[in-house]
C-alpha cells in the first residue's frame, strides 16, 4: 500500500493517520485469521479484509489505492 499516493487531481488517496491502524490490524491478523492475495510485491489485503466500520471508503477507492504502477515502480522517489 502506498500511503502517499495521490489521485490525478492531487488529493491523497489514503486518509492516513489513525486510519493506518486498519491496515496494521490486517497485518497482525494475517497470522491465521485474515486472508490476502498474492501480488507481484508480496501479500496484499482484499477490500473485505479491512475493517471499514465508520469510514466511507469505497471498494473502487481501495482498488485505485492498491494498484501497482508498473511504469514507475522502480523510479527514483525524488524524481
Amino acid at each position: 500500500m502506498n500511503w502517499f499516493r495521490k489521485s490525478p487531481d492531487g488529493h491523497w488517496l489514503w486518509l492516513g493517520f489513525r486510519q493506518n491502524m486498519r491496515v496494521l490490524r490486517w497485518i497482525v491478523e494475517r497470522t491465521g485469521v485474515a486472508s490476502a492475495f498474492a501480488a507481484p510485491i508480496g501479500w496484499m489485503p482484499n477490500y473485505e479484509d479491512i475493517d471499514w466500520r465508520g469510514l466511507d471508503f469505497t471498494e473502487d477507492q481501495w482498488i485505485e489505492l492498491m494498484s501497482i504502477d508498473r511504469e514507475n515502480e522502480n523510479a527514483d522517489p525524488d524524481s
